[in-house]
C-alpha cells in the first residue's frame, strides 16, 4: 500500500481510531484511579567495614561484596519476616524485594505498602532484624567498641604529630639528651597504641552490616502509574483498531477506485462520479437542477471520453449501459449523460431498455403507457408514436412501455435491431438502459448489438470478482467494452475532493463577476493549445475583471484565484482524457 492509501484509511475509519483509543484510554484511566495506591520505601545497607578503614586491603572489599547475595537471601527468609511481623504487629508479611547496588558494598531492601508511614516503618525494622540475626550479630556489642577505637585513633594522630614535633625542637635547640630520649620513648608507646587499635578495626571490616541510610517516608504512590497506564491502553486501543480496520479492508473485496478496474479488469475509467446531496427538492437529473455544479461537470467528462472511445468514422453510435447489481445508478447516469449530450449539441435518444425496472420515464417526467415494447410486438408501428420529446432540447426518451414476460426474447428479436438502426439515423447518440448484467441475460444481448459498452460500478459496493464475472460474460457475446464508470465516489475520502469543491468555488466567483463559466473539458482543451500556465492565467483573469467600484483589488484577486482553480481542474481533465485515449487504443490493439 502506498502513502495515500494509508491516508485514504486513516480517513474512511477515523471514528473507530479515535473511539478505540479513548474506549482504552478512559477504561484504564478509570481502572487506575479505582486501584489502591501503593507507596514504596526503602533502606540502604552497608556490608563491611572498608570505609572505616584508613587503607582497606582489596582482599577485604572483594570478601563483602561476596557476602552480598548471602545477605540479600537472608533478608527473605521466614526467620527474618516473622521477627518483623512480630515486632510491628503488622497483619501479614510485607512485600519486599531486596536489590544490589552495582559494584559497591551496598544493599538496597525495598518495601511496599499501602501505608507510607508503615512501608519506612518495615524497611527500618527488616534492616535491623537482619543486623541482628546475621552472622555479625555477636559482634554487635562491639559497635560501641569501633566508635571509641575511632576517636581513640585520631586522638593518637594528634599526639603523635605534638611529640614529633617538640622532638624536632628539643633537637634543633640543643637539648638534653635525657629529654629527647623521654619524648621518643612516649612516641613508641603511642605508636604501639595505634597499631593494635587499627589491627582490631581491620579484623571487624569483613563481616559487618550497618545501615547506611534509613528509609523516609513517602508522600507520592508508586502504583498506579495513572498516566502510564492510560497512554499505554490508549496506544493499545488506537493499534488493535488499526488491525481491525486494516483486516476489514483485506476482507472487503469491493471496488475502492480507479486502481482497482485497471489493474484487475483491465478496462479504463471513463469517469469517477461522486455521490450527489440529496436536498428534497428535486429527483430529477442532476446536469439538468445544477447544470453548473462539478457534480454536473463529470457528467460531460463522461461525454467527452465516450466520444474518443470509438473511431471518428463510426456512423452507428449505440452506446449500453449497465451495472453487475441492481440499484448501483446506472439509470441516474443515464439520464444525466443523456441531458449533457444534448447540452452539447448532439441529438439524443434514450432507450429504456430495462423491461424489468424501467426508471427512465420517472427521472424524466415522461408517460410509459406506450413505450419500446409496443413497437417490438407490433402494438404501435410508427416510433413517432412512442418516442417523447423532454424539456432539454435536442434530448428524447423512448420509454420501455408495458412490461413483457418475454423480456429476453424480444430484445433479441430482428426487430430490435432494425429499431437501433432506425433510432440510429434520427440521432447522433443513442443510449442504451439495460438491467444488471448477472441479474439476467438482457444485458448480455443488448451488448452483442450496441457499438459500446459501458460497465457502472458502485464505489465501495460492488464486488471486483462480480465485476469480473460481469465483464466476461459480456465478452463472451462479442460486447465491446470501451470502460467503466465508477459511480456514487466519496470524494473526501477517495482524493478527489479538490476537483470537485474548488470547480465549484470557481464557477460561483465567474458568476458573480459576470463572466460565462467554460466547461472543464473545454478549458482543457484550451489550456493544452496555448500552454497557459498559473501565472499567466492569473493576469488574464485579473485584467478581463476589471472592476470599476471602490473593491477592485479585492475583487481582481479573488477572480485571479478562482481562475487558476479551473485551469487546476482543467489539467486534471486533460490528463484523465489522454490517459483514456491511450487506454482505449490498447484495448482496442488487444481485442484486434
Amino acid at each position: 500500500m502506498e502513502l495515500k492509501e494509508y491516508i485514504a484509511l486513516v480517513r474512511k475509519w477515523w471514528w473507530l481510531l479515535l473511539l478505540c483509543t479513548l474506549l482504552g484510554g478512559g477504561a484504564a484511566y478509570v481502572v487506575s484511579n479505582r486501584m489502591e495506591r501503593t507507596y514504596e520505601a526503602s533502606t540502604l545497607l552497608m556490608v563491611g567495614g572498608s570505609m572505616d578503614v584508613l587503607n582497606p586491603t582489596q582482599g577485604d572489599m572483594q570478601t563483602s561484596q561476596r557476602l552480598l547475595p548471602t545477605y540479600a537471601e537472608l533478608v527473605k527468609t521466614s526467620t527474618v519476616l516473622d521477627a518483623t511481623v512480630a515486632a510491628l504487629n503488622l497483619p501479614t508479611r510485607p512485600r519486599v524485594s531486596v536489590s544490589l547496588v552495582s559494584a559497591a558494598q551496598l544493599l538496597r531492601i525495598t518495601v511496599a505498602d499501602s501505608r507510607p508511614d508503615r512501608a519506612a516503618a518495615t524497611a527500618d525494622e527488616l534492616a535491623r532484624q537482619l543486623i541482628l540475626q546475621s552472622p555479625s550479630a555477636p559482634q554487635r556489642q562491639e559497635q560501641a567498641y569501633r566508635e571509641f577505637v575511632n576517636s581513640q585513633l585520631r586522638e593518637l594522630e594528634a599526639e603523635m604529630n605534638t611529640l614529633s614535633k617538640a622532638i624536632l625542637s628539643t633537637k634543633e635547640s640543643g637539648g638534653d639528651q635525657e629529654t629527647i630520649m623521654r619524648l621518643e620513648a612516649e612516641m613508641n608507646v603511642r605508636r604501639a597504641n595505634y597499631s593494635a587499635l587499627l589491627a582490631y578495626i581491620k579484623d571487624l571490616s569483613t563481616n559487618y552490616v550497618r545501615v547506611v541510610d534509613p528509609a523516609q517516608v513517602p508522600t507520592t504512590p508508586t502504583k498506579p502509574k495513572v498516566l502510564q497506564n492510560t497512554l499505554l491502553a490508549a496506544v493499545v486501543g488506537l493499534m488493535l483498531a488499526a488491525g481491525a480496520a486494516l483486516l476489514i479492508e483485506y476482507l472487503d473485496d469491493s471496488v475502492k477506485g480507479q486502481d482497482d478496474i485497471e489493474q484487475v479488469l483491465g478496462l479504463p475509467t471513463l469517469a469517477s462520479i461522486a455521490s450527489v446531496p440529496s436536498n428534497g427538492t428535486t429527483s430529477g437529473p442532476i446536469t439538468l437542477a445544477d447544470p453548473k455544479s462539478p457534480f454536473a461537470e463529470a457528467y460531460r467528462m463522461l461525454r467527452t471520453n465516450l466520444r474518443y472511445s470509438v473511431p471518428a468514422s463510426t456512423s452507428k453510435r449505440v452506446f449500453l449501459i449497465t451495472s453487475v447489481g441492481p440499484k448501483e445508478g446506472k439509470s441516474t447516469i443515464v439520464s444525466n449523460l443523456g441531458v449533457a449530450m444534448a447540452q452539447g449539441g448532439y441529438k439524443t435518444i434514450l432507450v429504456d431498455s430495462d423491461l424489468h425496472r424501467p426508471r427512465l420515464h420517472k427521472l424524466l417526467g415522461c408517460p410509459n403507457e406506450l413505450g419500446l415494447t409496443s413497437l417490438l410486438v407490433g402494438e404501435v408501428d410508427s416510433l413517432d408514436d412512442v418516442l417523447q420529446p423532454t424539456e432539454v432540447e435536442g434530448l428524447f426518451v423512448l420509454p420501455s412501455g408495458p412490461l413483457p414476460p418475454n423480456a429476453a426474447e424480444l430484445l433479441g428479436s430482428p426487430r430490435m435491431l432494425e429499431l437501433l438502426d432506425e433510432l440510429s439515423e434520427r440521432a447522433d447518440i443513442v443510449i442504451l438502459d439495460s438491467p444488471p448484467v448477472l441479474a439476467v441475460t438482457d444485458a448480455s444481448i443488448l451488448a452483442s448489438m450496441a457499438t459500446g459498452t459501458i460497465m457502472v460500478v458502485e464505489v465501495g459496493q460492488t464486488r471486483l470478482d462480480a465485476c469480473v464475472q460481469g465483464v466476461e460474460a459480456l465478452r463472451k457475446v462479442g460486447g465491446n467494452l470501451l470502460g467503466v464508470a465508477l459511480n456514487r465516489l466519496d470524494v473526501k475520502r477517495r482524493g478527489y475532493y479538490y476537483y470537485y469543491h474548488y470547480y465549484h468555488a470557481y464557477d460561483e466567483g465567474t458568476e458573480g463577476n459576470g463572466r460565462k463559466k467554460e466547461t472543464g473539458h473545454r478549458s482543457a482543451r484550451a489550456a493544452g493549445r496555448k500552454g497557459q500556465n498559473d501565472s499567466e492565467a492569473q493576469d488574464d483573469a485579473a485584467a478581463q475583471a476589471e472592476p470599476t467600484n471602490s473593491e477592485a483589488p479585492k475583487t481582481r484577486h479573488h477572480s485571479a484565484r478562482k481562475t487558476r482553480l479551473t485551469f487546476k481542474l482543467a489539467a486534471f481533465n486533460l490528463l484523465h482524457h489522454k490517459e483514456h485515449r491511450k487506454s482505449s487504443q490498447d484495448q482496442r490493439e488487444r481485442d484486434a
